[in-house]
């Protein structure tokens, strides 16, 4: 079965390792995916809160952005080509 995205988190719900420059997420809840974030060398001087933060940070970006993105589908009929890239930059200079 395949794990859920990741979702924000309180900090009983997950647990924070360092390698490197990464922190590695692990949620406390088995079927959601673990995250690997590449914090850099800033990561020294963070709490387990604050990687937390980042974290639920970027999941809220991700959020807002997947609820602005069209989702129409649009069906070519067969038998026809689609518009490829050429032809859609063609008519951009156009018009």
């Amino acid at each position: 079965m395949r794990s859920k995205k990741p979702v924000r988190a309180r900090i009983d719900q997950v647990h924070i390792m360092r390698d490197g420059d990464d922190a590695i997420v692990e949620c406390v809840e088995p079927g959601i995916s673990n995250v690997r974030l590449t914090i850099g060398p800033a990561i020294r001087a963070m709490t387990d809160l604050a990687i937390l933060d980042v974290l639920n940070g970027v999941v809220a970006s991700q959020e807002r952005l997947l609820a602005g993105w069209n989702r129409t589908v649009i069906e070519i009929p067969l038998g026809e080509r689609p518009v490829g890239a050429a032809q859609r930059r063609a008519s951009l200079h156009r018009g």
